[in-house]
């Protein structure tokens, strides 16, 4: 018989082997998660309850949802049309997300991969894609007795970005027939579509190739003191002048990941701006770096602004970074280099900036 005692030394044994993984990071917002955490819960058919840990800590239970649509699924069609129409229940040896089988079959192999519990969604009774979820949601706080479980909105605006295979298999199970006359695209991981589905289509295929949406410029700049973010600021006034209207700023310590990502996709050119810290990258500069990296973004044009006091080192690092770590990455030889601030004789470098970054762009 399971016991509390049992439990606590379970967990205690499952803790000495946390140091050897880390979290999922083909999320970014997952890749942040606490790794340490660590609980069990179990409740027995009489409703009894043993728990450890950190049982009461929220999570997102990413595809352990996919049960739960198979379940409302069939309650809603069937079981005999589900797994006769719409999906197998064999293996398929392959990745969760992979698409390969999908040339050779005409069906999902089982509803537990991607592909399958896509279909699986489809299935779900609902008039539009709000009703379908307000009923798997309404479902899954059924079943966990718990009024309180809602959509977690970082890691959707995370997914937001990092979703096009999802939206890829979607349109091949149109193009196969599996999905019927699909109005909306409902992916587990990432946004709800609902019109101007050949607008999304054109995005992904850019996005499949690291194309870039547009020719233009995005500013990222991580600022301590504001001099950072003057010197930013003072780069977009003066590729405006020389004709490059589409340039966005964005401060990485005050905009989500997610929407820095988005923006990297989109556009042709990216100027990286940082303060040195601690002889390093200022640490939220490196983190988005890390997340390009993550999600293999290639194919775009680099320009450096680094900024130290006494020792500026941001610049090589940075240009090392995306040498070394990134791929088909190109930096721009010209770069802005600041001691605190920008000062009248730093005029000549940033006009220089400037002008390769817009021949850069124009080419």
């Amino acid at each position: 018989m399971l016991t509390q005692e049992h439990l606590q030394d379970a967990l205690d044994y499952g803790r000495c082997f946390i140091k050897f993984g880390k979290p999922a990071s083909y999320i970014p917002e997952l890749a942040r998660v606490n790794k340490y955490h660590l609980g069990v819960c179990v409740v027995g058919l009489d409703g009894s309850i043993m728990e450890c840990g950190d049982s009461r800590v929220p999570f997102t239970i990413q595809s352990i949802s996919k049960l739960a649509s198979l379940i409302l699924a069939i309650s809603d069609k069937g079981a005999d049309y589900l797994f006769h129409d719409k999906v197998g229940v064999e293996p398929t040896g392959d990745p969760f997300n992979s698409i390969i089988k999908l040339e050779t079959k005409t069906k999902p192999f089982n509803p537990f991969i991607n592909a399958g519990a896509i279909t699986v969604a489809d299935c779900i009774d609902g008039a539009n894609a709000d009703e379908k979820f307000e009923r798997f949601l309404t479902f899954i706080r059924k079943l966990c007795g718990n009024e309180a479980i809602a959509l977690n909105e970082a890691v959707y605006l995370s997914e937001k970005a990092t979703g096009d295979r999802n939206r890829a298999l979607a349109y091949y199970l149109k193009a196969s027939g599996i999905l019927d006359q699909i109005k909306f695209i409902c992916p587990l991981h990432g946004p709800v579509w609902r019109k101007d589905l050949g607008y999304f289509v054109d995005k992904y295929d850019k996005w499949s190739r690291y194309e870039p949406e547009v020719k233009g410029v995005m500013i990222a700049y991580a600022s301590m003191y504001g001099n950072t973010e003057a010197a930013a600021q003072a780069l977009a006034a003066k590729l405006c002048e020389r004709g490059i209207t589409d340039v966005a700023l964005y401060d990485v310590s005050n905009t989500h990941v997610s929407y820095l990502i988005a923006e990297s996709f989109k556009y042709s050119h990216i100027v990286l701006a940082s303060v040195t810290y601690n002889l390093g990258i200022y640490p939220v500069m490196k983190n988005y770096l890390e997340d390009m990296k993550a999600l293999n973004l290639q194919n775009r044009t680099f320009a450096i602004i680094e900024n130290g006091s006494w020792a500026c080192k941001s610049g090589d690092l940075m240009e090392r970074f995306i040498n070394d770590e990134m791929k088909n990455m190109t930096v721009l030889n010209e770069r802005l280099s600041l001691a605190s601030s920008l000062q009248e004789d730093k005029a000549v470098e940033l006009d220089a900036l400037a002008d390769a970054i817009a021949e850069s762009v124009r080419a």
